[in-house]
């Protein structure tokens, strides 16, 4: 095991290491980000939820609200006052709007509050209600519609529960929605039964003590139900303070008229020897009352929903935030792999092109060592023929000066490579001027009065060419200057090399001298010079040519060779050769 895990840290290249590295901190990262979005998500589910629930009992207390004027309306008409019929029926309509309201709402929310069945039921028991509401004694209708609006207030705690709103963490949502939902509701219906039995009293002209303690226990439950409002009130005004004056004014109305109301079933119902109030009257006074709760029940539940919204709006700024560093987070890592990545190719080609330069090198290297012994091989060489020529001490100090200039045109080249980017090439018209001003000093003073001139294109030639063809110029060169002018007179040397697009060279050697001598053949000859010319021509695979302008192979050169340098006498070597067959 400790093997394998040896050999698979070893396979891991850099590349590599740092991904794995990077992931031991962006996975624990994301997963905490990914569980903290998650999170999120789910406070947002449940406030949407609990804003469902707001919304869809809305809809049920404006139900709530018609019908429970609606139920006091039948009790009073069934009890003898006709001056309720045409409300009655303006009052149907509205309901029936009302239940298609809370259809919509049903078919908007009903399968995520599931409250189908609840809702089915309730809209059933009042369809049974509507058909037998005027068959019915006073108090039997009393009875069936409080019990039906019992149904309203059970669905209504239903979805309170269903729709997380009795869940709700925050001090402030949690008593608007036990101010809003829990006690107003209960409060109103308490308002509406005083205001329906007092308007049966009222026909009646007479109250039982039954229906006296009843009112007196529904007015304590309203006193006490003000009590917890007004405390639930006094909590969120404490928890947002701007809150305290939207609902100041309408929980004082509210307090006042329900006061008011209360006041009056007392002081003319409850406590009077002869019960002298119109019902109409009353029935005003109760509606004014549970009205004016009902506009805090609506004040309240607005600003619920305003403050669930601001908690969605606030976990989706958060979520945004956590996606945004996450993805801050990821882009830096990108970032960072990308520029790790980009370093590390940078590195690695560099690292690549020093194995290449490191190779290319050791062959240079080697090259260079071959070419070092071939040229100590020629010098070797020359050594040998020319110590043949020895004949007394003289010719052996003049071979050792043209011997010097051998070397000497062989060692300009590497001088020339040395200070030169290129390790195997050289600019060849540089190297002719350094070789020529070399040649004339070795043979100063004969070479005083001699003009030259180099008329040679810029071509890089690699050291194999550069070195015959140096050695190719220093004999053509040194003849000119040892045999050519015996006289002195205007005595000039030119020298041309150019070449054309398809690798082709051509190198011009003359002077005005006195000419080589009759029916000598540079082919065959005694002299070392042309003898190894000749050799050298053969090691660059050229041609050459002796005076072609009395028979040439070659094209005529430009224009630019006629200022008394070819003309009748003087030499002319053209040595053509091409570098594809150069070696």
């Amino acid at each position: 095991m400790k093997r394998f895990s040896i050999a698979f840290i070893n396979r891991i290249k850099q590349p590599q290491w740092f991904s794995l590295i990077s992931l031991l901190f962006i996975l624990p990262f994301a997963a905490v980000m990914y569980y903290e979005i998650s999170a999120v998500n789910e406070r947002i589910d449940f406030v949407k939820k609990e804003r469902m629930g707001v919304e869809y009992i809305q809809s049920i207390v404006r139900f709530l609200q018609d019908f429970q004027q609606h139920r006091g309306m039948v009790y009073a008409y069934l009890s003898g006052d006709t001056s309720f019929a045409d409300r009655i029926k303006r009052k149907h309509i509205q309901l029936e709007d009302e239940i298609r309201a809370i259809d919509a709402m049903e078919e908007k929310y009903g399968k995520t509050l599931k409250t189908t069945k609840r809702w089915n039921e309730v809209r059933e028991k009042w369809r049974r209600l509507e058909d037998k509401s005027f068959s019915l004694s006073p108090q039997e209708s009393f009875d069936d519609h409080t019990a039906f609006i019992d149904d309203i207030l059970s669905l209504i705690l239903y979805i309170r529960d269903t729709s997380n709103l009795i869940l709700d963490p925050f001090f402030d949502s949690y008593y608007m929605m036990d101010t809003g939902i829990n006690r107003i509701p209960l409060l109103t219906e308490n308002l509406g039964r005083i205001r329906g039995m007092g308007v049966g009293v009222i026909m009646k002209d007479e109250i039982t003590e039954d229906e006296k303690i009843r009112l007196k226990i529904l007015s304590h439950t309203s006193k006490s139900e003000i009590g917890m409002i007004e405390h639930g009130l006094q909590i969120i005004s404490g928890e947002n303070p701007g809150l305290k004056l939207k609902y100041e004014n309408l929980f004082h109305d509210a307090i006042s008229s329900t006061n008011n109301f209360l006041s009056m079933m007392n002081n003319r119902i409850i406590n009077a020897k002869i019960i002298n109030l119109p019902s109409e009257d009353y029935f005003a006074a109760g509606t004014i009352a549970t009205d004016a709760n009902f506009k805090l029940y609506d004040a309240i539940t607005l600003s619920l929903d305003s403050s669930l919204q601001l908690r969605i709006d606030r976990s989706y700024r958060i979520k945004y935030s956590i996606m945004a560093s996450l993805l801050f987070v990821f882009a830096v890592f990108l970032s960072i792999f990308n520029r790790f990545k980009h370093t590390l190719k940078r590195q690695i080609e560099a690292e690549e092109q020093l194995k290449v330069s490191l190779r290319e090198n050791e062959v240079l290297l080697k090259e260079l060592h071959h070419r070092v012994k071939n040229n100590l091989q020629v010098i070797s060489s020359l050594f040998n023929i020319q110590s043949g020529y020895i004949k007394d001490k003289d010719t052996a100090i003049r071979i050792c000066e043209e011997s010097k200039n051998r070397i000497r045109s062989m060692a300009i080249i590497h001088e020339k490579l040395s200070k030169t980017k290129e390790i195997s090439k050289i600019n060849f018209s540089e190297y002719l001027n350094d070789l020529t001003a070399n040649i004339f000093r070795s043979y100063s003073p004969i070479s005083s009065g001699i003009r030259i001139k180099i008329n040679a294109d810029d071509i890089l030639l690699n050291i194999d060419i550069a070195i015959p063809l140096g050695l190719i110029v220093n004999e053509l060169v040194s003849n000119s200057i040892k045999y050519a002018f015996p006289d002195k007179k205007e005595s000039k040397i030119l020298i041309e090399l150019h070449s054309d697009k398809e690798g082709s060279f051509l190198l011009l050697v003359c002077d005005n001298g006195i000419g080589l001598p009759d029916g000598l053949d540079i082919r065959n000859t005694k002299s070392l010079g042309l003898q190894l010319v000749n050799t050298l021509v053969g090691q660059l695979k050229g041609t050459i040519d002796v005076n072609p302008g009395r028979k040439s192979s070659f094209p005529p050169l430009r224009a630019g060779l006629s200022n008394g340098v070819n003309k009748k006498t003087g030499t002319e070597f053209r040595i053509g050769f091409d570098v594809g067959e150069a070696k």
